[in-house]
């Protein structure tokens, strides 16, 4: 699942969440291809989903509080979104 620059997968012990990144050449130079890397390892999506948050609360440009409120709820409506989707792809 995919949420933002996020991934979301799982194998049989872990919700393992990721974000993408842009590889590099040996000299350091963009390639134009994009990977994922574990940014953390959760017991369930809810918890991952937190993390999210979080992050993009740490991570953001907000200046006031209301920046600050309308980014947190940007980023629960991106995750309720990606998880609605997912839901649906599934059935």
């Amino acid at each position: 699942m995919h949420i933002g620059k996020y991934r979301i997968t799982s194998d049989p012990m872990n919700v393992i969440l990721s974000v993408s990144y842009e590889k590099q050449d040996k000299e350091g130079n963009p390639t134009g291809q994009i990977d994922y890397k574990p940014i953390g390892y959760f017991r369930d999506l809810e918890a991952a989903c937190i993390r999210i948050l979080n992050t993009e609360i740490l991570t953001g440009h907000a200046n006031t509080f209301e920046e600050l409120k309308a980014l947190i709820q940007q980023t629960k409506q991106m995750i309720t979104a990606a998880i609605r989707e997912a839901s649906h792809a599934s059935k």
